[in-house]
């Protein structure tokens, strides 16, 4: 609404969630630069290639291309790990719904955040698949891959939650538009990845292993997003406020400043 030019319903919309929430009522919206505004929907997707975008833009497409790659990827490879195709796939179904709690509970902590669950689950699924492309011993072969695919959905839950937190409102729907294509990429060729494992079994952990540590890699280069104040337009990135990290919960915060965001 506010990125719209409708300050005055944001405004009643956001004292509503206030006194819903218990929190005292927000300040009134300033009204949005028009010529602004008007200037950067007219650049549309030209706008993430701004020097303040292009390094996100870019790493959260990796992000959603490998973590969309090795989630499909692992659970079309369970053929060529030694255990039975229903065994696999039940094991890869299981370890995937505490992951993603682990993802809930790790993005509101003060000491994880977005940032540290995206990259660590990344880096401990990238690690774990490597090692048991190497390993021969059946369980720890196993146990590793496993630990790779619970890495790799907690990873996998966090990134589109994160994605939406670092683009600007009024660019974000093309930014996830974008994005989200890459995530189809990957999903694309995760299925070709996994039959490399009829040529060499070790080929498919290797190959989303890599992906994994890459991207990993590159979330040094993304701020954290953690109780921040959402972007509304590009002049507002990198001026965020961060929140008080003594508190532990900020849906109210997160969801507050969605809507602020309209």
């Amino acid at each position: 609404l506010a990125s719209q030019g409708r300050v005055i319903e944001a405004h009643k919309v956001l004292c509503t969630m206030a006194k819903v929430n218990g929190k005292s009522r927000p300040p009134p919206i300033a009204e949005p630069d028009a010529k602004e505004v008007a200037k950067e929907q007219k650049a549309g997707i030209g706008v993430l290639c701004d020097k303040r975008l292009v390094v996100r833009f870019v790493v959260t497409c990796a992000n959603f291309f490998s973590a969309a790659a090795a989630f499909y990827g692992l659970g079309l490879n369970a053929g060529s790990i030694p255990l039975s195709l229903y065994v696999s796939n039940l094991l890869n179904g299981c370890v995937q719904v505490p992951a993603y709690l682990l993802g809930g509970y790790l993005i509101q902590r003060h000491w994880c955040g977005r940032k540290k669950a995206v990259a660590g689950g990344f880096c401990m699924g990238g690690g774990c698949l490597l090692l048991s492309a190497i390993l021969r011993q059946k369980a720890m072969l196993l146990l590793f891959y496993y630990a790779g695919s619970f890495g790799v959905a907690v990873s996998f839950g966090v990134v589109f939650l994160y994605a939406a937190e670092l683009f600007p409102t009024n660019i974000r729907g093309i930014a996830l538009s974008i994005t989200s294509l890459f995530a189809r990429f990957g999903a694309m060729i995760s299925p070709y990845a996994a039959l490399a494992g009829k040529v060499n079994p070790s080929l498919p952990p290797i190959i989303f292993g890599g992906m994994c540590l890459v991207a990993g890699s590159l979330q040094v280069l993304l701020p954290e997003t953690r109780g921040m104040k959402l972007p509304d337009t590009i002049d507002d990135v990198g001026l965020a406020l961060a929140a008080d990290d003594t508190d532990d919960s900020d849906c109210d915060s997160y969801h507050g400043s969605s809507e602020r965001g309209g």
